[in-house]
Order: C-alpha cells, then structure tokens, then sequence
C-alpha cells in the first residue's frame, strides 16, 4: 500500500514536538532543581545547627554554606538606619516591612523583623532601643534583586523605603554591613492564625513557589500534547491516502 505525506504537515508536525519537547524537557529540568532546593533546605534549616556567628571563611561556597541556614545572633540595635519595605498589605491594611540593622560584634547585619502597620509605624520604632542587648533568631536568605542596585522607592517617617531588600544598594547606604545575606526574623510559616495586634509579623515560607508535583504534571501536559500531535498527524495523513486511493478507480473510468 502506497503511502504518500504531505510536506506542510509534517513540518508543522516537526514544530509542534520541537516547541512541546523543548518545553516538557524544561519542566523536567524544573523538577530536578526543586528537588534539589527542597533538599539542599532541609539540610541547611532543618538539620544543621542555628549559626551564632557570621565568622564563617570568604570563598565561592560561603553563600551557600549561609543561604537558608537558621541563625541566632546578640547584638544591638541601629534604629538611625532602619530601612522600610514599602507596598505591604495585611489584612487589607497597609503596612511597612522593617528592616533593621543589627550589630553582632564588629559587623553589622540586616534583619527583617517583620511587618508593622502603617497608623502604628511611628509608635513601634520609637520602641526600638540601640542600648539595649537583643537576640534575634530565623532564618538567613539571600535577599531580593542580588544582581543589581535598585533606588530607593522614597522615604516615610524620616526612613529610606524599599521594594524589595536589595542588599548591593543597601551596603552602599549602611556601613559595615553584612551584603551575602539578611536575617528574616521570626518562625516558618505555618499557616497557624496570627494576630494584628501582634506586630511586628514575621515568619518565612519555603524556598520554593511551585510544588515539584506540578511540575511533573506540567511535563506531562506538555509530552502529551506532543503524542497527541502525532496521533492527529497520522490520522490526517491515512484520511489523506484513503481518499485518494478512493478516487483513482474514478479517474481510471
């Protein structure tokens, strides 16, 4: 039985599996490097030892041996150069991440005591005492934008407001700060009920946005439409060659 195919399906068939191959393999490739997050977190977080200090050695490993690590640190306040993360919402009330500096023996770091409202900013900070020892404890992260120096979004109660917590334009703003890493202060996320009345609000999520189950379904979506594509291509292609051999004993008359 002849078979006879046709040019423009078949590139367009070559198409389809080149772009869903390509993007079923990048969901593949999505799930690998989730499943290397989650470990890679679990060790850092959940089974390594808070770090008390930031004397760890310089090198290309030391953010990773830092990255995700939870910590415990004494030191003090620097409430004079307190940074605020601006566009914050919580319970449909607007509100001001605070970032404070911490000074932990001759280095300075930055952590994230969480979110204040707006109408009880003002109040808090003024509660905020440089004499007074403090220990803050979470969880170390790389911060937000770490390839670039974003401005300033502009300023609120005499403090510099932020975006996000770009650490290469704050170390320009802050002296012998810590710029590998931030502090998040606080607990997981736990989704357990949380209190507005209990501000600052802080906690952290996993590092990960997309659960590696997803993405092994979006793999699958995607070869799927690729299977898919061939059945339909073979289908129009025997419909083809049935109704031609159909009409050749017509043309022989």
């Amino acid at each position: 039985m002849r078979v006879q195919f046709s040019w423009k399906l078949t590139v367009v068939l070559i198409v389809i599996l080149m772009v869903v191959g390509n993007l079923g393999s990048w969901q593949v490739r999505r799930y690998n490097e989730s499943i290397e997050t989650i470990d890679h977190y679990r060790v850092q977080h959940d089974e390594l030892p808070p770090l008390t200090s930031l004397d760890v050695p310089d090198g290309e490993q030391r953010l990773k041996y830092l990255h995700h690590r939870r910590a415990s640190f004494e030191g003090h306040f620097v409430p004079s150069e307190i940074q605020l993360l601006t566009a914050r919402y919580k319970f449909q009330i607007p509100g001001y991440g605070v970032l404070i500096p911490t000074r932990v023996k001759d280095k300075k770091i930055l952590v994230y005591i969480g979110w204040v409202p707006r109408d009880n900013l003002k109040e808090y900070l003024a509660t905020l005492d440089p004499e007074k020892p403090v220990t803050v404890s979470g969880r170390l992260t790389a911060g937000d934008n770490t390839g670039n120096v974003s401005d300033p979004a502009g300023e609120h109660l005499g403090h510099t407001t932020w975006r996000e917590t770009n650490l290469a334009a704050l170390k320009e703003r802050i002296p012998d700060l810590e710029d590998d890493v931030l502090l998040q202060a606080g607990e997981p996320a736990t989704g357990k009920q949380i209190s507005i009345e209990d501000y600052p609000l802080g906690g952290y999520k996993g590092p990960w946005h997309v659960p590696p189950s997803r993405h092994v379904e979006y793999a699958i979506q995607w070869f799927g439409v690729g299977v898919a594509a061939i059945g339909v291509y073979l289908a129009l292609t025997f419909r083809r060659r049935k109704r031609e051999e159909e009409d050749e004993p017509e043309a022989a008359e």
